[in-house]
């Protein structure tokens, strides 16, 4: 699933995916920061109008933000378990998707 989330969020215009490459090992933790769009703005916007709950801010690893370039913003972090499926995954692409075109 974590893949497939990276496989997603890759083909929005506008995103930066933050940590490994798509298809290199990583952990179920998927952090992107898209264009225009303050990550705690995006993740307020995934909570009150999707139902998604996803993380914004520093997340304890402030020299990987600064590394990053994420500094003065942070990043949104979404979280793939155990219980994830495809609709969840999927749901928050196109809900990712949707954000960007109204800040565009």
């Amino acid at each position: 699933m974590t893949q497939r989330l990276l496989e997603g969020l890759r083909e929005v215009p506008g995103i930066r995916l933050l940590g490994p490459a798509v298809g290199r090992p990583r952990t179920g933790i998927v952090s992107f920061v898209l264009n225009g769009v303050d990550p705690a703005e995006m993740a307020f916007i995934l909570d009150q109008h999707y139902g998604i709950a996803v993380r914004a801010g520093f997340h304890c690893t402030p020299l990987a933000h600064h590394y990053a370039g994420t500094t003065e913003t942070g990043a949104v972090r979404a979280s793939v378990g155990y219980g994830t499926d495809e609709q969840h995954v999927d749901a928050l692409i196109e809900a990712v998707k949707e954000i960007r075109k109204h800040y565009t």
